[in-house]
């Protein structure tokens, strides 16, 4: 994988600057995630930096705007259109608060209690003009995504405040020497969000945890969580007091975290005969 986008970052021409097309500081961003997932933390700041350069963050309101247009910091991005008829089978729909979609995603109460009351993110929870509506035990509506039928339904990618979170991560997990930094890049998250104008008073495993928190907050949507639990080593636990309809608790390291060989793989490659991943049988 490495191998594969060092070589891409090396030789895509610099004209490449649609977000709709792979370019350099997509490439970049790719990068910065393997990076993280590695550990190699030195390389996971660097390229998080290079891959959000020219791409500020917007305001608060841009938050608010349904992810389905590009904004300032949109890197790379999946352009849909009419003829991909696509409109059900994106993250949209499936978020959609209104029954339009298939409105499938809900939060949980200690997800939405989360958000501070000033948090201009507590706006993506607004449904008829109601902060907090909740569909029964299925937890609160979120309407974070904009849909309608139109079959043409935009998906960003990677954006510039996954890259600052990234950032944040990797230099407060190099130790006390990066923290400053790692809480500089924390501050921009945090400061555009509304909900604090200097920099954490954190340390150590604190900050780190206060990082992987916010990354919930501002990127929860948008295919981190799972990951980044796996990444983390965390619990995947899910609890009727947290607001769970769906009680679950896998530990680090469970077979069930990880999904089975499709079985038409096996058959069709010979190489995978007998193989399967463990807690399943062929």
């Amino acid at each position: 994988i490495l191998s594969d986008f060092l070589y891409a970052e090396a030789n895509i021409p610099a004209t490449k600057t649609s977000v709709y097309r792979m370019t350099k500081g997509a490439i970049q961003g790719f990068l910065a995630r393997v990076y993280l997932t590695m550990g190699d933390y030195p390389n996971a700041s660097k390229y998080a930096k290079l891959a959000r350069a020219g791409k500020p963050l917007g305001n608060g309101a841009s938050l608010l705007t349904g992810f389905i247009n590009p904004s300032s910091e949109w890197i790379y991005a999946l352009n849909s259109r009419t003829d991909d008829n696509a409109g059900f089978i994106t993250v949209n729909s499936f978020y959609d608060p209104f029954d339009i979609g298939y409105s499938s995603f809900r939060a949980a109460d200690n997800f939405f209690n989360s958000f501070a009351a000033n948090d201009i993110r507590l706006q993506q929870f607004k449904v008829n003009g109601v902060i907090g509506a909740r569909r029964g035990q299925e937890g609160f509506l979120i309407n974070k995504f904009d849909f309608s039928t139109t079959p043409a339904q935009n998906q960003v990618i990677i954006r510039s405040s996954e890259m600052y979170l990234i950032e944040a991560e990797a230099e407060a997990r190099q130790g006390v020497a990066n923290e400053a930094a790692a809480k500089t890049a924390l501050l921009a998250i945090q400061q555009r969000a509304g909900v604090a104008t200097v920099p954490s008073a954190n340390t150590g495993q604190a900050l780190i945890n206060e990082i992987l928190v916010e990354r919930g907050k501002e990127l929860y949507g948008e295919g981190f969580k799972f990951f980044d639990l796996l990444r983390t080593k965390t619990p995947v636990v899910r609890t009727a007091g947290n607001g769970h309809w769906a009680i679950v608790n896998f530990q680090p390291g469970d077979n069930k975290l990880v999904l089975p060989l499709p079985q038409s793989e096996l058959n069709a490659n010979p190489i995978l005969k007998g193989q399967q991943n463990p807690g399943y049988s062929n």
